[in-house]
């Protein structure tokens, strides 16, 4: 008797590794696209770091284009808290309820910046906090300077 392997051996061992590689491959491709769209998302995030700091610096800019890149910012304010706040009739504080002063919180309502940000048809959105400071300076009245005199 000869040793050796039979017609149908080897076809089935073909089959079976030819179903091994197609699925190498497969998996080969998705890892590709998928690193692929973290490259993109890492490379927006560090747009969006970058334009962080560029709209501390100056918080005039609403939005903007460079590049592919483009960016849009929007003011937001909200007091709808006040609404739910001043359904209470005041704040239990050690068992004991103390009265809430609505005419201080009205002047300071929750506001914060929402920055989208746009590169080759993907987005990301920040919020950032939005300061009095940060108002005055956007209106002008109050602008960002530098000592040099060393004091």
């Amino acid at each position: 008797m000869k040793k050796g392997f039979t017609l149908i051996e080897v076809l089935v061992s073909l089959a079976v590794m030819s179903l091994v590689v197609a699925a190498s491959l497969k998996l080969a491709a998705l890892s590709g696209k998928g690193l692929s769209q973290v490259r993109e998302r890492e490379a927006l995030i560090e747009e969006a770091y970058k334009l962080q700091t560029e709209l501390a610096l100056d918080p005039l800019k609403t939005f903007g284009k460079s590049g592919d890149v483009e960016w849009n910012v929007e003011d937001m304010e909200d007091r709808s808290w006040l609404e739910r706040l001043s359904a209470m009739n005041g704040l239990r504080i050690g068992g004991r309820e103390e009265p809430i002063d609505l005419s201080a919180l009205m002047n300071d309502p929750h506001r914060w910046r929402e920055i989208e940000i746009k590169r080759n048809g993907k987005s990301i959105m920040l919020f950032l906090p939005y300061s009095e400071k940060a108002a005055a300076n956007r209106s002008g009245d109050e602008g960002l300077s530098l000592d040099a005199s060393g004091k």
